[in-house]
């Protein structure tokens, strides 16, 4: 029970291909990325290239043999000599070569994971992209909460703890005992499956939602205590 669509979650832009490269083979350079990405999504490509860099302010730029990724926090600075800068900025710097980021559908959904959001909001940059999703997850997450009721609730938070039938029982029971028999839990458990929260595997069970939709539905049936 997700929204998503098969998504791995990593950073990989088919636009900075050449200066991967670049950062392979190149000595010296200096390359400015024009995007509307933020520095978090850029810095994530990084990573997931196990680039090794460093910042540095554009009012104290100095001479390092790292690539340095500039923040810049003045319009007008001098670039040293010899270096490895990358500029993140959409105002055009004279001394750097330009290379436009400018994701694809199919990057975004690679990165996001959610087909609707994503489709949705085809202009919209990453960074906005996952504040949308964000909101919708926790809406999305509210509404399966809501269609348990205090006993169905119990029973969630021991499956998430416990999977076979008897240990289930006696955990529900130490929860609070006035509530079921063994012929009762078996009924509310096949409910659960077939409403898709629970499944089930010979004498295994298993919770089938979101550690974040568990949360709301213990909110919602006072359990928080024992999260």
């Amino acid at each position: 029970m997700d929204l998503k669509s098969g998504s791995d979650g990593k950073v990989d832009f088919k636009d900075l291909d050449a200066l991967f490269e670049i950062l392979q083979n190149e000595r010296c350079f200096k390359i400015q990325i024009i995007t509307l990405e933020s520095y978090d999504v850029f810095e994530e490509a990084l990573a997931d290239r196990h680039v090794k860099y460093v910042r540095q302010f554009s009012s104290n730029l100095k001479p390092c043999s790292l690539p340095v990724l500039i923040l810049a926090d003045s319009d007008d600075y001098d670039i040293p000599e010899n270096g490895r800068y990358i500029l993140l900025s959409n105002k055009r710097h004279r001394e750097f070569v330009q290379i436009v980021l400018r994701p694809t559908i199919e990057e975004k959904l690679a990165v996001v994971g959610y087909k609707y959001v994503v489709y949705a909001h085809k202009l919209k940059s990453i960074t906005a992209l996952r504040r949308i999703t964000c909101k919708k997850q926790l809406a999305y997450e509210d509404f399966f909460s809501r269609g348990l009721n205090y006993f169905e609730s119990i029973i969630m938070l021991v499956v998430k703890r416990k999977s076979r039938f008897v240990d289930i029982l006696n955990g529900v029971n130490e929860i609070d005992a006035s509530l079921c028999n063994g012929f009762v839990l078996k009924m509310k458990l096949n409910d659960l499956i077939k409403k898709m929260y629970v499944t089930r595997k010979g004498d295994s069970y298993k919770v089938n939602v979101s550690d974040e939709v568990l949360r709301c539905m213990w909110r919602r049936a006072g359990l928080s205590e024992f999260v």
